[in-house]
């Protein structure tokens, strides 16, 4: 069985951080001794606890997600109409309609654009 040696403590995700004192306040009020010796202390770090339980229900969400899925959406239904129209051009007899169509459509291959993509990659080319 595999032991910890050490802990390292200086950039724990919250909820491992929360976990962590979670545990250490239990264990703390579980042991007599401790708790006699060290109750003013462990009164502060419950209140602390509860503090940042608090502070971490706050949404972290940004304002503008909703806006920026909503927007990402219609461009993706863009760009497909976009591609379908460009595909459309190429079958047509008018000669420099046609020819239009052949260079929007390398320029499609070249960019490579995939809306399924994540929004940086997508856009990163």
């Amino acid at each position: 069985m595999s032991e910890i040696g050490t802990l390292s403590l200086e950039r724990p995700n919250n909820g491992a951080h929360f976990l962590f004192i979670s545990n250490v306040l239990a264990r703390a009020e579980a042991d007599a001794n401790v708790k006699s010796k060290l109750s003013a202390q462990i009164v502060s770090l419950k209140a602390a606890m509860e503090q940042e339980n608090e502070d971490l229900k706050i949404s972290q969400k940004s304002m503008l997600t909703d806006d920026i899925a909503t927007a990402d959406a219609e461009r993706a239904g863009l760009y497909s109409g976009y591609k379908k129209a460009v595909n459309g051009f190429r079958n047509l007899p008018v000669e420099n309609m046609a020819k239009a169509a052949k260079v929007l459509t390398q320029h499609i291959k070249d960019y490579a654009i995939d809306p399924k993509m994540q929004l940086d990659k997508e856009t990163g080319h």
